[in-house]
């Protein structure tokens, strides 16, 4: 009796599934044996069809920041709200995406720079290439809130956009730690209170 063809792989779900384990146990701690379980393919498989766990992890990387964060960034660029409601929303978001009703901890892409000190140097270029574009997607929104009148002029952009971007991560770290959604959310309030804003609050 002939075999049937193998059934093939949806690129999409590998990366979910990929994601998912990287996001609970993090890189180090995840090897190719738990991404083959995972994902329910043979080893032989998963590295023709999407490489070495570096290589995975990297795409389940870019599908996170694509999928996830790009939109939440989207918003906050877009967004025609004054920058401190703007601001909020952002870092709620972030909260949200660290506090979400499922098995991982904190956000994927903040994790991962965190995590990513002594990786494989490709790894630690992805992760400052994807924080690069975090403070400029930061700095662009804050250079038109300026020009609007809602900061004050004299507001350093650069300070500001570093400020804002390390407060991101340490909501990622704090929820690593276990912090709950309510202190997260406090922390988000604190940050946004020294925003130099040239109207009341």
């Amino acid at each position: 009796m002939a075999r049937g063809r193998p059934r093939k792989c949806d690129p999409e779900d590998v990366f979910d599934k990929a994601l998912t384990l990287f996001w609970k146990k993090g890189y180090a701690a995840t090897s190719m044996n738990d991404l083959v379980v995972e994902t329910g393919m043979a080893k032989p498989g998963l590295y023709a069809n999407f490489g070495s766990k570096d290589d995975l992890f990297t795409k389940a990387l870019r599908h996170y920041f694509d999928r996830f964060l790009s939109t939440l960034g989207k918003e906050f660029a877009e967004a025609d709200a004054p920058i401190d409601v703007a601001l909020r929303t952002l870092l709620l978001g972030i909260v949200r995406a660290s506090k979400g009703d499922t098995l991982c901890v904190g956000c994927f892409l903040l994790n991962t720079v965190v995590e990513t000190t002594g990786t494989p140097s490709e790894l630690r270029d992805l992760s400052r290439e994807m924080g690069e574009r975090r403070r400029k997607m930061l700095r662009d929104r804050l250079r038109r809130a300026v020009l609007a009148g809602e900061l004050r002029q004299e507001a350093n952009v650069e300070d500001l956009a570093q400020f804002i971007s390390g407060q991101m991560l340490a909501i990622a770290a704090m929820a690593s730690e276990g912090a709950d959604r309510p202190t997260l959310e406090r922390f988000a309030e604190n940050a946004l209170a020294v925003l130099p804003l040239a109207r009341a609050a």
